[in-house]
């Protein structure tokens, strides 16, 4: 099934809110009803948890040598929230070990803790702009060491073709979330709080259908 084009999903937020079709003079306009869409995309992006967003995993592969530390310049300008990491300390072969995400403090026993981050199970924590591990990879700078899943920023949407970078099933929920924000802009908090309540529900349907899916896999 394709994604359904910004200005489509524009046009059902003005049936809901039964304005037509949102334009330069209509109340709202076109412009707020995209910024409310592009909102949602993000509060989506937050909330939601990221195995529902298979769309937006990317993952982070920096070219590492031996060391236990890198830095998250190379992922800050999209980062929104950490999905899960393997590592794969000389980085030859396919043996990737999946890493536990642990608090500093936890990361901190390891120095006198010999059960934590070992070679079958390696830890992972974030510092500041850091991603450190344990333990440390060896042998000189190379990728596929340390592979670092996470959820971007979706993409705003701008133009009348642009389809969102959620999985489609989102597309309703964008819908109601802009509709909810038409209505609280003109105070009618009776129909805000029912288009929040579609909104959430749709989100909730999304989240366990996904995992009815796991469960039954």
């Amino acid at each position: 099934m394709a994604k359904t084009g910004l200005s489509t999903l524009i046009g059902n937020v003005g049936n809901i809110l039964e304005i037509g079709t949102p334009g330069t003079g209509t109340d709202p306009t076109k412009a707020e009803i995209t910024a409310w869409i592009n909102e949602a995309q993000r509060d989506i992006a937050r909330k939601v948890p990221w195995q529902c967003l298979k769309d937006l995993i990317t993952c982070y592969n920096p070219s590492i040598a031996a060391v236990s530390v890198a830095d998250m310049a190379g992922l800050v300008t999209d980062f929104y929230k950490f999905c899960y990491a393997t590592l794969n300390t000389d980085g030859a072969g396919t043996d990737d070990k999946a890493m536990q995400l642990v608090n500093p403090e936890v990361a901190a026993m390891a120095t006198t803790n010999s059960l934590i981050g070992t070679a079958d199970s390696p830890i992972i924590w974030l510092s500041g702009t850091n991603i450190n591990w344990l333990p440390a990879t060896t042998g000189g700078a190379g990728t596929g060491k340390l592979k670092f899943y996470y959820i971007k920023e979706p993409t705003a949407l701008n133009g009348d073709s642009d389809t969102t970078t959620l999985p489609e099933e989102f597309e309703d929920a964008l819908v109601y979330y802009a509709a909810a924000m038409g209505r609280a802009q003109e105070e009618e908090w009776q129909q805000y709080g029912a288009f929040m309540q579609q909104y959430a529900a749709i989100l909730q349907d999304i989240v366990n259908n996904y995992t009815r899916h796991l469960h039954f896999k």
